[in-house]
């Protein structure tokens, strides 16, 4: 293309247990006009036709590699891809989940002519095949923020999205921070990532309402997951009201989120990290 060379884009699929979905998963990222990219599938350990479906694509499409390994969960899954990526740029896709055909074109488009480590887009949340929320009914044109004012847009906004999809991470500044995701964390491991990311950037990063990504509600949504999970014991319900942080015992922590009344079930340990990354931003709590 003229002698330009186009950012390669890893995308990262963690897969377990997804057969009745995975096709329509992979078939949306095939189909990007975008075509620089590679395709990391995870299979943590899938018992069912899943691995066989990622060995198939492997073998039709020479930007699919497929890793197979034991049944860990997600975040063991997303820290193999990881380490293989060989992109410019990292984008996440869970396996139960699909992006319009221009979604990497699009992203792409965001960091051209901007100093940028870090691009956020929206996403419609589609059910029953119909869209039940979408970011594109914001009004809210393409903004580009210092970490500082980016952090604390995510918090005021009701409507930037905290899970790792529909996002652009720069890969050299993940490996040369050694930034991967906690295998002891199985809650609020996306937020934590994103958090330690933002903690790092060197430039700035971009926030857009448009949607290029739908998170699709099934039965089972988790693309990657344990067999066997330890039980969980801490609960904290996130609201938009507040951007306070209280820690007691080191077990306890509640602060705002732009997920209005939803339960947030997480871990201390993520919790407590996430409150030093947060508070030792200046002026971040009004």
């Amino acid at each position: 293309m003229n002698g330009i060379t186009l950012p390669l884009i890893s995308i990262i699929t963690p897969v377990y247990n997804c057969e009745k979905y995975l096709n329509s998963c992979v078939d949306s990222i095939l189909s990007q006009t975008y075509h620089h990219f590679e395709l990391l599938l995870i299979d943590d350990g899938s018992n069912d036709k899943s691995s066989q479906i990622c060995d198939e694509y492997s073998n039709i499409d020479n930007r699919v590699r497929v890793f197979h390994k034991s049944n860990e969960g997600v975040s063991s899954a997303r820290n193999v891809g990881l380490e293989n990526a060989n992109g410019d740029w990292i984008f996440f896709v869970d396996s139960d989940d699909l992006l319009y055909n221009d979604a990497l074109e699009y992203a792409i488009s965001l960091i051209s002519g901007n100093d940028v480590d870090f691009v956020v887009a929206g996403y419609d949340y589609l059910q029953d095949d119909k869209i039940i929320y979408s970011t594109n009914y914001v009004n809210k044109s393409v903004c580009v923020y210092s970490k500082h004012l980016g952090l604390r847009q995510m918090y005021i906004e009701q409507f930037w999205p905290w899970f790792i999809c529909s996002k652009l991470f720069r890969r050299s500044l993940l490996m040369k921070n050694k930034i991967i995701f906690d295998n002891n964390i199985f809650f609020g491991e996306d937020r934590l990532f994103i958090m330690q990311y933002i903690n790092v950037l060197d430039a700035s990063f971009v926030f857009s309402a448009k949607s290029p990504y739908l998170p699709l509600k099934y039965s089972s949504s988790n693309s990657s997951t344990l067999t066997v999970r330890p039980t969980i014991t801490f609960v904290s319900i996130f609201t938009p009201s507040a951007l306070t942080f209280s820690i007691s015992a080191a077990t306890t922590l509640s602060f705002g989120s732009l997920n209005s009344g939803i339960p947030y079930i997480s871990t201390p340990p993520a919790l407590c990290r996430l409150s030093k990354i947060v508070t030792s931003y200046p002026n971040f709590a009004r």
